[in-house]
């Protein structure tokens, strides 16, 4: 079907082909292959007969949709800005050029409705002043004279449409709880081996390893090589995350650290990804994430038990530091040896009342104290018993 093309210089009572004239005829709405004349009553010229010519307000509906319908193909695709927008049972609203708008005299503005069996297929949350790709057909609406878009279809437009699925799914799993800092887990004070879940090409790893070695050389590291960018890589980080929790008792891990460099938010995507974000909750041990730079926020560092704004960073939380461990050693040290000077003070004390006492003073005063109380116990003794003997050899002399 050729497609009609509008055309104003056509005089409506021209034939095809010809210019209007000075007069000022009005212009035939489309023209070309199947275009329609329209009838006297809409020239500028008032003949004798324009009463028994003229249409009625249904015919002139009905020729305004035919026209339309040769002119634009069944569904057209359109990008603008959403203004006005009214949520009812359907959506209606101005669909406006995203440079111009409503008071701009370059900017365009079309009347939209989107119905409730559609609108429930919107992945985002429509808004005004989203800047959207809306699938639809254009059609007249007689009943209250207006052309409209019918829309079908509705996406957020370039960076906005990452975006809107970032928030979405942010509201999603803060709804799970994902973020509540109940949830999440305590990091190891001092963990025996730390795996580190990034690319083995990017700079990331660098700076993680390159820290760790300087603050504490006596915590292992475990690289784990995984995509971090483009397709395939949310189930590559997800694959190791799982390996890792599976196998964290055999292989003596004790933490993760989730880690790549700057980028896009194109190239961070992967970690906005939800597989990866119920990776790190369903961990057997804690996960460290450190994604981007300082200014950038995914999804994976909202739900990981510690969120840090470099690699670097990330590698100083879970590796204690050697000079700091020293300086922490001679703490401990003085406070050990305070504590026990301390106690050798209060055991003299405690030995110096104890020498005090006669017994510990002059030993051998009380040895010859008790010697006298033996010999007078012993004298009294051999004094009774030479008596008693006496007394029982008298009684023998008188029986024999």
């Amino acid at each position: 079907m050729k497609r009609s093309r509008f055309d104003p210089s056509r005089a409506a009572g021209a034939p095809r082909g010809e210019s209007s004239d000075a007069s000022g005829a009005a212009g035939s709405l489309f023209a070309g292959d199947g275009a329609v004349p329209p009838p006297a009553a809409l020239t500028g010229a008032a003949p004798a007969h324009a009463a028994s010519s003229a249409i009625s307000v249904s015919e002139l509906a009905s020729r305004i949709e035919g026209a339309l319908a040769k002119g634009f193909p069944d569904r057209v695709r359109v990008v603008g800005e959403i203004s006005n927008l009214r949520k009812q049972t359907h959506l209606y609203f101005n669909l406006k050029d995203p440079d111009g708008g409503d008071d701009s005299k370059h900017g365009a503005v079309i009347s939209c409705v989107m119905f409730a069996k559609d609108a429930s297929g919107v992945r985002f949350t429509p808004a005004d002043g989203a800047k959207v790709v809306i699938t639809g057909r254009i059609a007249f609406f007689a009943k209250q004279g207006r052309t409209q878009l019918y829309v079908e279809a509705m996406e957020p437009m370039g960076l906005g449409a990452l975006e809107q699925r970032f928030r979405a799914l942010s509201e999603e799993l803060k709804k799970l709880g994902y973020f509540e800092p109940e949830r999440k887990r305590a990091l190891p004070v001092f963990p025996r081996r730390v795996a580190v879940v990034t690319s083995r090409t990017g700079a990331a790893l660098q700076d993680v390893l390159s820290t760790m070695k300087r603050r504490c050389a006596a915590v292992d590291v475990a690289v784990v090589d995984v995509r971090v960018q483009g397709d395939g890589a949310a189930p590559s980080i997800v694959r190791a995350l799982d390996w890792l929790s599976r196998e964290h008792e055999r292989l003596g891990v004790d933490a993760v650290i989730v880690t790549r460099g700057g980028g896009s938010i194109e190239d961070l995507w992967a970690f906005n990804e939800r597989a990866v974000a119920e990776a790190i909750v369903r961990s057997s041990v804690p996960v460290v994430a450190a994604i981007g730079h300082e200014t950038d926020v995914t999804i994976a560092e909202l739900v990981a038990d510690a969120r840090c704004a470099t690699p670097t960073q990330a590698a100083m939380v879970l590796t204690p530091d050697r000079a700091a461990l020293g300086e922490e050693l001679l703490h401990r040290r003085a406070r050990l040896v305070h504590s026990m000077l301390r106690r050798f003070e209060r055991e003299r004390m405690r030995l110096s009342v104890v020498e005090a006492q006669p017994l510990y003073a002059d030993p051998a005063a009380m040895v010859r104290e008790a010697r006298g109380v033996v010999e007078s116990w012993g004298a009294a003794v051999s004094a009774a018993w030479q008596e008693a003997v006496s007394a029982r050899r008298l009684v023998l002399e008188r029986l024999s």
